[in-house]
């Protein structure tokens, strides 16, 4: 095995299999003593999993045993089998598993020999050199401590914050996915308890630019799990903010994944802060609403922050039809229908964890009183009152969905009203006022 440092974390030894060599050293007894094989090796090692070293050659037990070392250091052991070439070290307590990952290295000292007195060869370049030159060495680790749904680590508390990984997390069969988009969910899971009833919010902010996702699950069995929200980038970021009804004495999953970009290579994981707290009010940014005038049944976009189980939009008191925006900006956008009996005045946000108004006034435009004819020559005659300038008249084949288009015709006034004629299209079956 040839130990390349390129190869670290990509193959499961961290090395390369040479053949070659390795039929060279062990049919040639004239070669300095190698180390054919070890175990554990990689992120999946469990805790009561033994350490293994076999060696090309029968070995001189006391300089071996006095050349091995571990890190971190445990107690243990010695156990040899295979005529003293196989060399196993029983350890006392078992591997721990950590939030991060801690990477347990060991090591036969060159200074090792084999029952002829040669020295190990533990670069495996055929000569004996000593320790430290020849020392032989691997690493291993264990799986994160919460990768499995079944380990979740408890978090409590109101408001607060942990740190925690996905480097070398797993998917599990049956997990369920929190977005299309996440291809490959390398994911470890938290277990909070809601100490009161109300809107809670989990936040991500990330290391590095790993892309991530974080979902609230409810359910005792993975394959189970109902998925309460998610979110996948908050506002254009590669971190995750997801808001939630919490019921007081409930238990929650949190799921906190990283997306496989496409390579194995360190964009696919990294550290993250995970931090919780009550669920602010609403609060309106940049423009707050757009446009700032229009007539009944005009869109207007309402653009800020929690909006997350909004349950009113009020145009000056007047309740309006409204839906938040999809996916990622869910939290962040809300599209109203300004009602037909609105007036000029502010727009409030109505939600369980607060309401917010706009310091500015949104101005209605009432419709005009609208006459419509036949003309003789068969053409549609519309006028309505000057005062409401800047109208233009635009059909539609169907209202589902409508594709309004304006006319050609322009609006001529005769000082007291405006007035419109447009021959009519056997194509064309709805006609509206709207102005630009």
């Amino acid at each position: 095995m040839d130990q390349r440092p390129a190869l670290k974390n990509k193959t499961v030894t961290g090395g390369r299999l040479n053949l070659a060599g390795a039929l060279q050293a062990l049919t040639n007894t004239s070669l300095p003593v190698i180390v054919v094989g070890s175990l554990p090796v990689a992120n999946q090692t469990q805790p009561d999993d033994l350490i293994e070293i076999i060696f090309s050659l029968p070995m001189d037990r006391a300089s071996v045993e006095a050349g091995f070392q571990i890190s971190p250091p445990m107690n243990g052991a010695f156990e040899w089998t295979n005529n003293d070439q196989t060399l196993r070290f029983l350890h006392a307590e078992p591997f721990a598993r950590f939030l991060f990952t801690t990477n347990y290295t060991c090591r036969i000292l060159g200074s090792a020999r084999d029952v002829s007195g040669q020295m190990l060869d533990g670069n495996f370049d055929r000569t004996s050199e000593g320790s430290p030159v020849d020392d032989f060495a691997w690493t291993f680790s264990l799986p994160l401590a919460n990768d499995d749904f079944t380990n979740q680590v408890a978090i409590v508390g109101r408001e607060s914050t942990i740190v925690g990984t996905t480097r070398y997390a797993l998917p599990e069969p049956d997990e369920p996915l929190l977005t299309d988009a996440q291809l490959w969910a390398f994911s470890v899971w938290y277990r909070w308890t809601a100490d009161a009833t109300g809107w809670v919010t989990f936040d991500l902010t990330l290391s590095n630019k790993f892309d991530t996702t974080i979902g609230v699950l409810a359910g005792d069995r993975l394959d189970q799990l109902s998925v309460l929200g998610s979110n996948d980038n908050y506002a254009n970021r590669t971190g995750s903010r997801v808001s939630f009804a919490a019921v007081q004495g409930t238990g929650y999953s949190i799921k906190v994944a990283a997306k496989y970009p496409g390579s194995i290579d360190d964009s696919m994981w990294g550290t993250f802060l995970l931090k919780w707290y009550a669920t602010p009010p609403p609060g309106l940014t940049g423009s707050r609403f757009s446009p700032l005038s229009a007539s009944p049944g005009s869109t207007v976009t309402l653009t800020g922050t929690n909006f997350t189980g909004a349950t009113s939009v009020l145009f000056d008191g007047i309740g309006a039809a409204f839906s938040n925006a999809v996916n990622d900006d869910l939290d962040l956008n809300i599209t109203a229908v300004v009602p037909p009996d609105a007036t000029s005045g502010p727009i409030t946000i109505v939600t369980p964890h607060g309401s917010v108004t706009s310091t500015n006034s949104f101005v209605f435009l009432p419709l005009p009183a609208l006459a419509a004819a036949l003309t003789t020559d068969g053409k549609l005659s519309l006028s309505w009152p000057n005062t409401f300038s800047g109208f233009v008249l635009e059909s539609t084949p169907s209202l589902t969905p409508p594709n309004w288009q304006p006319g050609v015709e322009v609006p001529k006034t005769n000082n007291t009203r405006w007035e419109l004629s447009s021959p009519l299209n056997s194509s064309e079956r709805y006609f509206r006022l709207h102005k630009p």
